[in-house]
């Protein structure tokens, strides 16, 4: 277990690297430019995807926090949001790729964040971005008191699930709302 605990911690610690980001590791468009980026595995595509960051930043929490780096990923995103409020999975592609799951993982890594970090001030800070996802992207998703994916295969799996009402989505939306609504106790709201 301690064998596991150890590479886990060195495998976040291995996703923190230096920016600016101009590409991926395939030479694909992914601008991101801070001191300091959390990326999707050494491994992998080497570009950063707020999913990874939710599960990332839980490993660092527990171990060797970077508040400084996960503060300033999640304002990226943050930054990025679209105007129908969805959150932007990574900054692949100009910040253009929404995946349908991504953003309740955003929700997750700021709640994370703030309840280790006490930085309450950031999700002050992000509030107004937290209300726009839940009261536009979200609303704009929901069908019958239930989540409903309409783009297609564009989750983390890029996974054609059957139908539109998929138990996964809903789930994890329940998730993010009880961590929203955290957070509002936190800011005041």
């Amino acid at each position: 277990l301690n064998l596991v605990w150890a590479d886990s911690v060195k495998t976040a610690q291995d996703m923190l690297v230096p920016g600016p980001l101009v590409v991926d590791a395939t030479g694909r468009p992914c601008a991101i430019d801070l001191p300091v980026a959390i990326i999707d595995g050494v491994a992998r595509d080497r570009c950063p995807y707020v999913g990874d960051e939710a599960v990332i930043d839980r490993t660092l929490d527990a171990s060797t926090p970077n508040w400084s780096t996960q503060r300033s990923m999640l304002l990226w995103f943050a930054h990025a949001q679209h105007d129908d409020g969805a959150i932007p999975a990574s900054p692949l592609y100009q910040a253009n790729l929404v995946l349908f799951d991504y953003n309740a993982y955003w929700i997750q890594a700021l709640y994370s964040y703030v309840l280790y970090s006490g930085d309450v001030g950031l999700a002050r800070d992000v509030w107004p971005d937290l209300v726009k996802l839940l009261d536009v992207w979200y609303v704009a998703h929901t069908r019958g008191g239930l989540l409903v994916n309409d783009l297609g295969a564009s989750d983390y799996g890029y996974i054609r699930r059957r139908g539109n009402v998929v138990g996964y989505y809903n789930a994890q939306y329940v998730y993010a709302l009880h961590e929203a609504a955290k957070l509002a106790q936190w800011v005041g709201q």
